[in-house]
């Protein structure tokens, strides 16, 4: 089993050509454990793409960016020198929106709750 760890997010959908594989992009998050997918005598991504699984969850496969992402000890390092921010290993981060217990939340933006006067939902 090999398995590499998004040390970048990767939106598909920031892609501004054509999608040249026959499988999906495979979106990234930071700290997502992806296990990589090797097809017999081929290299479809070529030097820059690589086929990968969601560790979490076998269902969501496709292709990333391969710089993207490292081996698990260089990312362990990555983390302990503050190169890199850990999240969880399903890749849930605060810019996602999603939440998962023991998450850390990074706020983008100040702010003050008195200027909100009323709140709707009291």
């Amino acid at each position: 089993e090999r398995k590499v760890i998004a040390i970048h997010g990767f939106d598909p959908a920031s892609l501004d050509y054509e999608w040249p594989f026959d499988e999906p992009a495979l979106p990234l998050t930071t700290g997502l454990e992806i296990l990589l997918v090797e097809i017999e005598g081929e290299n479809p991504g070529g030097d820059d793409w690589a086929l990968g699984q969601v560790a979490s969850n076998l269902d969501q496969r496709g292709f990333f960016p391969k710089n993207y992402t490292v081996a698990p000890a260089e990312y362990k390092a990555m983390v302990a020198e503050g190169q890199v921010e850990e999240n969880s290993k399903d890749g849930s981060d605060p810019g996602t929106g999603s939440y998962v217990e023991g998450s850390r939340v990074v706020a983008f933006y100040d702010f003050d709750p008195s200027a909100m006067g009323e709140w709707p939902f009291e």
